[in-house]
């Protein structure tokens, strides 16, 4: 019996092509199967990655005046002052069980009962919102800021938000929208338009517990009737702080919202 001779150099060739391209068919190795994503701060994920519609509260928190400080500083100084102010926001969202959802320069945006399921995020919103100010309070007077505008301004809301992973890549990333999201970014501007530091809807207030409400009782205004920008109905706000009076007795519309998309 004779064989035929194989040359080296295509033996070579062929096993090296086998290893890259392997054979088709019954021969390949059984797919995968793709397993559920673990989170393991309890985050809610589907494993098609769709949206999910929770119960959450949401948090806006920004320096009004921040503008022209940043101009006075140059960007150095920003650099390093928002640095330090993302830090602290960092910290009071995690100490209050919350978490931080996005920054965009100054402002940040923070969401409790977003990345895990909270039944007490409305009470963990409330006292994120007052260790915030006190924290960025302290350090605004650490740099100096009393004979700067700069100013801490916050707004907090509760209800139903649709929280879903936005963008592509790297640029990728889990977040809440909504109207809820809307109406917290809106007592921020609230807030700092009545001269007070902080403004809830009165919505996050009752829900948060009477234990967390007795806490600031002193501070809190009791719920005012406020016409919001963009919104053809008003909401029911209490205020954190020092409310001047032509925002209490602003007018609205004969209806008001819940603070939850629903009428009172």
């Amino acid at each position: 019996m004779f064989t035929t001779p194989v040359d080296p150099f295509t033996e070579r060739t062929r096993l090296a092509r086998s290893s890259r391209f392997p054979a088709r068919g019954h021969d390949l190795p059984p797919p995968h199967r793709r397993r559920p994503i673990s989170d393991p701060r309890g985050a809610r994920r589907s494993d098609s990655g769709k949206a999910a519609r929770v119960r959450a509260a949401i948090l806006f928190v920004d320096l009004r005046g921040f503008t022209g400080t940043a101009e006075r500083l140059g960007l150095e100084r920003t650099h390093d002052m928002l640095r330090s102010y993302y830090r602290i926001i960092d910290r009071c969202a995690a100490a209050s069980g919350g978490s931080v959802l996005g920054y965009q320069g100054d402002g940040a945006m923070l969401g409790w009962g977003v990345r895990r399921k909270d039944p007490h995020h409305a009470a963990g919103a409330v006292r994120g919102a007052i260790e915030l100010l006190s924290a960025l309070t302290a350090w605004l007077e650490r740099h100096g800021a009393p004979a700067s505008p700069v100013a801490v301004r916050i707004g907090a809301h509760c209800g139903e938000v649709i929280v879903d992973r936005l963008g592509r890549g790297s640029a990728a990333g889990r977040t809440a929208f909504g109207d809820v999201v809307n109406l917290a970014s809106r007592l921020s501007e609230i807030a700092a338009a009545g001269g007070a530091p902080v403004a809830f809807s009165e919505r996050l207030v009752r829900e948060a517990g009477p234990d967390v409400v007795a806490a600031i009782a002193d501070r809190l205004s009791a719920p005012l009737l406020t016409v919001v920008r963009g919104r053809s109905r008003s909401v029911l706000a209490q205020f954190f702080g020092t409310a001047t009076e032509p925002l209490r007795r602003r007018p609205g519309p004969p209806d008001v919202e819940d603070g939850d998309g629903g009428r009172a």
